[in-house]
């Protein structure tokens, strides 16, 4: 299988207008986004560049997070982080900031090799050619039969004259 280039997804935030920040420190690597599309998550998203960010040899602060112009929703990161995918590698704090470092686990490989296996399945179930369908039965629609109305006698009514007793 060979190996795609995973940065392009991320163009917009590692070349954008004014450059890559020099707050945000180095660019991530595409075995960092490798990593974190291992973890799980969509290549593209906010959160898959943060994780990546996160799997740099530095970690990543907030700080650093703000200057690459991402602003992702962390529950995703929690997730993965909740289910064993991966794990926080404690750092010293930078600045004061704390300094956020995930590591992927082994668990993160058996998800990926479970999500591919499943891909691999799925294809070779597409390209096994199907029996030909028998053709829908077509619906006929029933004659209605109309009920008859009950037998009862309407009143009759004599010309208008009264009765008198």
């Amino acid at each position: 299988m060979a190996k795609t280039d995973v940065t392009g997804f991320y163009a917009h935030k590692l070349n954008p207008r004014g450059g890559w920040s020099k707050a945000a420190g180095p660019k991530p690597t595409a075995a960092n986004f490798e990593a974190a599309h291992k973890a799980g998550l969509r290549p593209g998203s906010e959160v898959a560049f943060a994780n990546a960010l996160m799997q740099r040899a530095g970690g990543m602060t907030r700080a650093q997070l703000a200057a690459t112009g991402t602003r992702p929703q962390f529950n995703a990161a929690k997730h993965l982080e909740a289910s064993g995918i991966v794990k926080r590698v404690p750092m010293p704090p930078v600045d004061g900031d704390m300094v956020y470092r995930y590591a992927l686990t082994a668990k993160a490989g058996k998800v990926v090799k479970a999500a591919t296996t499943a891909k691999v399945d799925g294809a070779a179930k597409a390209a096994t050619p199907k029996a030909a369908k028998a053709a829908p039965r077509k619906r006929t629609a029933k004659a209605a039969t109309a009920k008859a109305a009950p037998a009862t006698e309407a009143p009759k009514v004599d010309g208008g004259s009264t009765p008198t007793a």
